[in-house]
């Protein structure tokens, strides 16, 4: 029997919608709450500034854990477009000419929504809109400088007449102090199986009081996923510089390279780009 493939457009524009109905319903609880007493503020809160790239992702095609960077007690969103020579993701080459990767996402109280997609200049198989992932993500802290997050995935690929959709469950544990460092795994569910570890670390440099050099390093241990072996996959390493465009803007120009593990299955790959971010 002949599997009915999903409309990409359908899938893309829901994701899309969850997210703006999510926000506009947290605004309206705000607004209910507007006429009630409310008790005297002397010193108000200021506002939350873009935020300097994550030092565990100075270069991240795919979002982060974004809850962790933002204070809980209020709606956050953000619109990211990353530029990028390649598509490399886990030491797969997804594409090889350059792409753009819009991001939209919001975030609430430990809960972050994002849609991200990635389109090609040209796709392996002729179309330039080649995959979108809807990602759920609940992150909250243990202590000052430890964390955990854990998260599901929903992929599609409009490009595939076969196999076009994915789902992943995930989860790690997160270390912010002189240097960061984390450890994540993906797990795949449904028609596809595998898992896949990350290790990283990372740290950012300031360069005066707006300016921030970030670097990072992450190896990859692929245990039979879209393969048929496990194996050490990828060593990847990153940097970033980050500066602010107006106060709620910033653009932060990367150069990655992702060495192979494992020639039997992965390339080395230089990829670089830049990441414009806006968020409130």
């Amino acid at each position: 029997m002949t599997r009915q493939l999903p409309n990409p457009a359908f899938h893309f524009f829901t994701s899309i919608s969850l997210l703006l109905f999510s926000c506009l319903s947290a605004n309206a609880q705000q607004g209910a709450t507007g006429n009630s007493p409310q008790p005297v503020v002397v010193v108000p809160a200021p506002e939350p500034q873009p935020q300097a790239q994550d030092p565990l992702y100075p270069a991240a095609t795919k979002p982060s854990s974004t809850a962790l960077l933002l204070p809980r007690n209020r709606v956050h969103w953000g619109v990211d477009l990353n530029v990028t020579s390649q598509y490399i993701w886990r030491g797969f080459q997804a594409n090889s000419t350059p792409s753009l990767q819009p991001n939209l996402w919001i975030s609430y109280r430990g809960f972050t929504v994002s849609s991200w997609s990635n389109l090609a200049r040209r796709g392996p198989n002729g179309q330039q809109w080649t995959e979108h992932d809807l990602t759920v993500d609940y992150s909250r802290t243990l202590t000052r400088k430890f964390s955990w997050s854990a998260g599901y995935i929903n992929y599609v690929f409009p490009d595939l007449a076969s196999g076009d959709v994915a789902n992943e469950f995930y989860g790690g544990l997160r270390y912010d102090g002189k240097v960061s460092a984390g450890l994540k795994v993906f797990q795949n569910a449904g028609l596809s199986t595998g898992t896949y570890f990350q290790g990283n670390v990372g740290k950012s440099f300031p360069l005066g009081e707006t300016v921030s050099l970030t670097t990072s390093f992450a190896v990859g241990y692929n245990r039979k996923m879209f393969i048929p072996v496990a194996t050490f996959s990828d060593a990847v390493g990153s940097v970033a510089v980050s500066f602010p465009l107006g106060s709620r803007m910033r653009i932060a120009p990367n150069v990655n390279f992702s060495k192979s593990l494992d020639r039997g299955y992965f390339r080395n790959q230089w990829f670089g780009g830049v990441t414009i971010s806006f968020s409130r």
